[in-house]
């Protein structure tokens, strides 16, 4: 609603006044800046490029974007538009993920604040991330969350249950950490010299595998975008192949201990300050569905709402 010249958004348990000429991208980014403090970015930005956290560094690409992308010629119904850039859809992306969360979750609680100081860290910044990614997955359909906070044992990231069904999943969300890429030490290798390592993160995936609950993993890639080559063309499938073929084949008597296996490629930041398609990167993904499964999903439905979210990751509606 507009009250007195200002804009005032309702998200989940919070309420945000905002100018009234603000679209809903920028509405996205501004959660981004009141979750992660204005000081925060202060101190980050006060660092040299090299050294700043890479949610500010896209802060800072956004605001030079935004610069020279705003002339009348790109100006429609008094509001300007263009493709965004790598770095300014990462960041978009990440407002309405959290956008999202807190949107559909009925718990405040529910969304840990730890989640928001894990991505602040540099160290812990990716793997919380795509953590966020995957939830957000979740929260769409409609799941409400709990996160496994417990620190004295292995464990998954959160259950998720569906507000209609009543179906009640354990989800793992795990993402490729590469040299030189969202703040990992070292040198980026090229794509030929990069070991994809699926088979590793899988294994470390099932080790966190519940006991009573079907269980959903997500891996993401981490790597470039390979749109003109083919899913069996790329170096990525082949390894997926191999980490496949190192577990036992399912059978009715020994099944898997995992329902659906997520592999994604979100990785816009990759594009840096090039303009990015949404949708080539949702189609650079692939889902493993074992024969058999250990616990299976009680309503048939569950499955296929996953699988048509999470293709559906990276587009963000214009407004509600």
């Amino acid at each position: 609603m507009v009250h007195k010249g200002k804009k005032i958004r309702a998200v989940g348990s919070r309420i945000y006044v905002v100018q009234p000429s603000q679209t809903f991208h920028q509405f996205c980014i501004h959660i981004v800046g009141t979750d992660f403090g204005k000081h925060w970015y202060q101190d980050e930005r006060a660092k040299p490029e090299t050294e700043r956290h890479i949610v500010a560094n896209w802060y800072t690409s956004y605001c030079d974007f935004t610069k020279a992308q705003s002339s009348e010629s790109k100006k429609v119904s008094g509001v300007w538009s263009a493709l965004p850039s790598g770095y300014v859809w990462s960041l978009v992306t990440l407002g309405y993920d959290l956008y999202s969360i807190r949107h559909n979750t009925e718990n405040p609680q529910d969304f840990p604040d730890e989640l928001i100081s894990r991505m602040k860290n540099r160290s812990e910044f990716q793997g919380a991330r795509y953590e966020v990614a995957v939830a957000t997955i979740f929260a769409r359909l409609d799941f409400n969350l709990t996160y496994m906070r417990s620190k004295s044992t292995k464990h998954w990231e959160f259950n998720a249950r569906h507000k209609v069904t009543g179906e009640v999943v354990a989800v793992e969300a795990k993402s490729r950490h590469r040299p030189g890429v969202l703040h990992e030490p070292g040198q980026q290798l090229s794509l030929d010299a990069t070991k994809v390592g699926v088979a590793r993160v899988l294994n470390q995936a099932l080790e966190q595998k519940p006991d009573r609950l079907p269980f959903v993993v997500f891996i993401d890639l981490n790597l470039p975008l390979a749109s003109d080559v083919s899913h069996p063309g790329r170096k990525w499938w082949k390894d997926l192949e191999r980490a496949i073929e190192l577990q036992s084949r399912p059978t009715a008597s020994a099944p898997a201990e995992f329902n659906a296996l997520f592999v994604t490629n979100f990785s816009y930041h990759y594009a840096q300050k090039k303009t990015v398609d949404a949708d080539e990167y949702a189609a650079d993904s692939s889902l493993i569905i074992p024969r058999y499964s250990r616990i299976p999903f009680r309503d048939n439905r569950t499955l296929r709402m996953i699988d048509q979210e999470a293709a559906r990751y990276g587009y963000v509606p214009h407004g509600w």
